[in-house]
């Protein structure tokens, strides 16, 4: 039996937006396996997807929530302020509530500060 070859991070998370249906676990799996020192890759992809139809974002988010990490709060509640992107936002509340405690400050300026839609999904 031979010793699966390691993927680079990049790669991984290229399989992750790119799966053609359904939620990819596996490579999500390997992704969180990483744990907090995947989160600077999945946020520099978000940026760099929120444009793109082709690679779907919404598990970069579900990722960033998975992981708990306060590196993710700013570009989750970046995420959750674009409303225009309605399934994003409400995944990046949701992502935001499972980082628990260092998220309330950001949460609670949008609550207070935000649109509509924005202290909804706060």
């Amino acid at each position: 039996m031979t010793e699966p070859v390691p993927v680079a991070l990049d790669e991984l998370i290229e399989q992750v937006i790119t799966w053609p249906s359904g939620m990819p676990v596996r490579a999500m799996e390997r992704v969180l396996a990483l744990g907090e020192a995947a989160v600077p890759a999945i946020t520099d992809a978000l940026a760099r997807g929120q444009d793109d139809e082709a690679r779907d974002i919404l598990w970069l988010i579900v990722l960033l929530g998975e992981l708990c990490s306060p590196l993710a709060i700013e570009p989750l509640t970046h995420q959750l302020s674009r409303t225009d992107l309605d399934l994003m936002a409400q995944a990046a509340g949701e992502a935001l509530a499972k980082i628990g405690p260092p998220a309330v400050p950001a949460l609670s300026e949008l609550a207070q500060s935000g649109d509509l839609l924005q202290r909804l999904y706060a």
